[in-house]
């Protein structure tokens, strides 16, 4: 089955997608990545997006309903240069499936429970340009059953990481980890899985940077290591009572924005003009960092000893990293490739894994992991009974081998 999973993230930088060929053998699932790579956002449409997603004021319905169009008319463009770049390349397999779960706008939590979420890029648009079913809408089923509708990554997660488990932390936008604990039943059952969103990732030092130096991001964080870490600022910020919420939880760039930043050091007494950008930046790498220490030290009772594989945009910034083995000396801290995945497709390849879980009517969220109260097969089809010769399957795979066969 050929599906094509999209991602474009809180970070709102592009639409990343990874093309695979997936295939069953007994509890083995194969994944063969045939292509994959990032679409920028056109301008202007992004920053449309960013000001829905970051602005205090609430966009009109009138906007809301464009930009849903235009979204889905942009991922449409997406799928159809997909599908002709491997057309070129002598490719007649026909594609499946489209995953997108489209621009996530809000992500409504209170009190620790997710209520609702919010994401735009209609799926009728893809279907209707290109021919192709689409799944979206992939959290809601699981926001529906109580649970936190992401993160989504344990799937994955526990299934690259394998039996002896470990730690998979992603840090994009927003930072999320996915714990594995071996069974204790036995090295053949699958490892015990908490997870949830840490933090803030990327998401408030792009902004910092974007406003004070009218950079994308902090290069290499370069400038905060440059900086200065305000300890006061910092304290404020940690103080929110976010960080002491137990997994699974979930949050997201509009809790977590430039105006929760403002409030917070105003309520400290702080006035950020006068912080250096340096030492800004150092303050929120170090935000970044403890966010994530400070969860997976409480989720384990103690100093955590396991590996620590990082994925994202977090794990090309040095600065971020150093700290991140600073606070977590024990822990074997690693980034690349795992499992034959390159980490750079993480988001996208899992958009593609889910779809195939879902096509197979499986349920394609851990509810230890997201607090569901049940398990569900997630997503909404385009059109809805696109995929009704598939195979529905009972048991889900209990190992994926993944092979990299991009030209």
């Amino acid at each position: 089955m050929r599906i094509l999973g999209l991602m474009t993230g809180t970070s709102v930088d592009s639409a990343d997608f990874a093309l695979v060929d997936f295939s069953r053998d007994g509890d083995v699932l194969h994944a063969r990545v045939k292509s994959s790579g990032e679409h920028p956002w056109p301008e202007a449409l992004r920053g449309r997006v960013l000001e829905a997603v970051t602005s205090a004021s609430v966009p009109s319905l009138a906007e809301l309903t464009l930009l849903d169009a235009h979204v889905g008319e942009f991922l449409a463009g997406v799928v159809t240069s997909v599908r002709d770049d491997a057309r070129e390349l002598g490719s007649d397999t026909p594609l499946d499936l489209v995953v997108s779960p489209g621009q996530t706008l809000f992500h409504n939590v209170e009190g620790g429970r997710t209520l609702a979420t919010l994401a735009i890029g209609d799926a009728s648009r893809i279907h209707a340009a290109t021919g192709i079913a689409a799944l979206s809408t992939v959290r809601s089923a699981d926001i529906a059953r109580g649970g936190t509708g992401a993160p989504l990554a344990p799937l994955l997660d526990q299934l690259l990481l394998g039996p002896d488990g470990g730690c998979a932390v992603n840090i994009g936008g927003i930072a999320n980890a996915t714990l594995c604990t071996p069974a204790a039943v036995g090295p053949t059952a699958p490892p015990l899985v908490r997870a949830g969103d840490t933090g803030p990732g990327n998401g408030l030092i792009d902004a910092a940077a974007a406003l004070r130096t009218g950079t994308a991001c902090d290069t290499d964080g370069a400038r905060a290591a440059a900086g200065r870490v305000h300890d006061t600022l910092l304290s404020a910020l940690l103080a929110d009572p976010y960080f002491a919420l137990p997994f699974p939880k979930s949050t997201g760039r509009e809790y977590f924005s430039p105006a929760w930043l403002d409030a917070r050091a105003r309520e400290a007494g702080i006035d950020l003009d006068v912080l250096s950008t340096e030492n800004l930046l150092a303050t929120l790498t170090e935000l970044t960092a403890r966010a994530l220490a400070d969860a997976l030290k409480a989720e384990v009772g103690h100093e955590p000893r396991t590996r620590l594989h990082v994925t994202g945009g977090g794990a090309h910034n040095p600065t971020l990293m150093a700290r991140i083995e600073a606070l977590l000396p024990a822990c074997t801290v690693t980034t690349g490739p795992l499992g034959d995945l390159d980490p750079d497709i993480k988001e996208a390849f899992l958009m593609a894994l889910i779809g195939y879980y879902s096509a197979h009517g499986l349920p394609g969220a851990l509810i230890d992991a997201t607090g569901a109260t049940e398990p569900a097969v997630l997503g909404q089809l385009t059109p809805p009974h696109a995929l009704r010769t598939v195979p529905l399957s009972t048991t889900a795979p209990r190992q994926l081998l993944v092979e990299d066969s991009r030209d």
